[in-house]
């Protein structure tokens, strides 16, 4: 007993430093999200924070596509890129992805407000037009804060990848929401403006962090093999977010604004169940990509499973938490709103498979089959996105949200059988072969 006691001591300081500086980072930032978006149902009407909650998810989902995949593509090239003598390679990655931000941006925003102008004018029913207008004021801050934090998070800076928009535009504009009733009038273009701003102090000191402020004269580059990693991890990354999201974009487009307001609240908690993936691949993924690259089947193994312990167990504790106090943690936001206790249970459960296949997505993403994990995303989220909005004709708001978790729970067995096969094909791979 003693024995079993010793070693189970051994593997919780052995979590807490492996995860533990991250984890609070990730969980500051989450508890200032999910107070920001009590704030907001609270100092604004229904109808107002509806409409921020499915602008904003709408403009989440377009932001990976916003940079054309630079932001992902950066967590591979940069860092090689940063470790040459005269930097140049960065300054023309830097340049790139900038650039290439900028364009998609305004493509991206001039296609949300035709969308949004014609939704008016032709009054097609639903939140299709005031959705894709509040996109379009969010999505500039979103997308190039999104590129901020791939290229903080690929060069170490930790705290400029997650606290300018987790932290400090939450704060600000519940700070706003508090000293001014006004804010909550407009309450999309309120925050986005602050949002706007926060991100251009951001970039300007990552940048001269990084001492590529101002930046040295580069040339704009367009690599063969930049562009190429960058499509794969735009469909990836973009696909992943629509997995998370579809179902708000869907609500808004059936259901009056009160009910998407409802509903976004649901959806933004669940996810703390499938929070642990936050913490727990960015620290694993360094360990199985190396065992991967020796061909170290039973390593990948072992460090999947203690991902697998990592994120069961914590999963576990949100799922208790959301079963016995919900109504507590909803009644947060406010009496409307304690009418999404049902659904967000069932979304919690479908962000439990989430908790536990992200392990098996670090091994899919790092091996060979990187197209194969993008079009697994879009083979199983565009049929759920078509199931969720038949369920939602047919059965209302609990309709979408048993379609979101089932298309959840589908994508990441599927994730697991891809794990699976890549390992067996890494064991049985000759050494030294590609």
């Amino acid at each position: 007993m003693k024995t079993v006691l010793a070693h189970t001591n051994r593997l919780a300081r052995g979590g807490l430093r492996r995860f533990g500086g991250s984890a609070l980072l990730v969980a500051l930032g989450r508890l200032a999200f999910l107070a920001f978006f009590a704030v907001a149902a609270r100092f604004s009407s229904v109808t107002q924070f509806g409409e921020f909650a499915t602008s904003l998810a709408l403009a989440q989902i377009l932001a990976i596509a916003a940079t054309l995949g630079t932001a992902p593509a950066a967590q591979a090239i940069l860092p090689a890129a940063m470790g040459r003598r005269n930097g140049r390679l960065a300054d023309i990655f830097i340049r790139f992805s900038l650039t290439m931000t900028l364009l998609a941006t305004l493509g991206f925003g001039l296609v949300l407000l035709l969308i949004g102008i014609a939704a008016d004018q032709l009054d097609i029913p639903g939140g299709l037009g005031t959705m894709t207008l509040g996109a379009c004021y969010l999505l500039p801050g979103i997308a190039f804060g999104t590129l901020r934090e791939f290229l903080a998070r690929s060069t170490g800076h930790t705290t400029v990848a997650l606290l300018p928009r987790d932290v400090v535009w939450t704060v600000a504009c519940m700070a706003a929401l508090i000293a001014s009733p006004t804010f909550g009038d407009n309450l999309v273009v309120g925050c986005a403006v602050l949002l706007a701003t926060i991100e251009v102090g951001a970039t300007a000191i990552l940048l001269r962090r990084l001492g590529r402020w101002p930046l040295r004269k580069a040339p704009l580059r367009f690599f063969k093999q930049w562009r190429r990693r960058s499509l794969a991890l735009m469909l990836n990354n973009t696909g992943g977010l629509l997995l998370d999201r579809f179902d708000i974009f869907i609500v808004g487009l059936l259901f009056p604004l009160d009910a998407a307001a409802v509903y976004s609240v649901a959806n933004r908690l669940a996810p703390l169940a499938s929070l642990s993936q936050r913490f727990v691949v960015p620290v694993q993924i360094a360990k199985i990509s190396l065992a991967m690259a020796r061909r170290d089947v039973t390593q990948v193994w072992l460090e999947v499973r203690t991902g697998l312990l990592a994120g069961a167990a914590f999963t576990l504790c949100v799922l208790l938490l959301f079963s016995f106090g919900n109504q507590p943690i909803l009644g947060l936001y406010g009496d409307h709103y304690l009418q999404a206790a049902q659904i967000l249970l069932i979304l919690s459960v479908g962000q439990s498979a989430t908790a536990l296949g992200s392990n098996f997505g670090m091994v899919a993403s790092i091996g060979h089959r990187k197209w194969t994990f993008a079009i697994i995303i879009w083979l199983v989220v565009l049929p759920g996105g078509l199931l969720a909005y038949m369920a939602g004709l047919w059965f209302g708001m609990m309709g979408v949200a048993i379609a979101a978790a089932v298309t959840l729970i589908t994508y990441n067995f599927a994730l697991a059988q891809v794990a699976r096969i890549t390992l067996a094909d890494l064991g049985n791979s000759p050494a030294g072969s590609p």
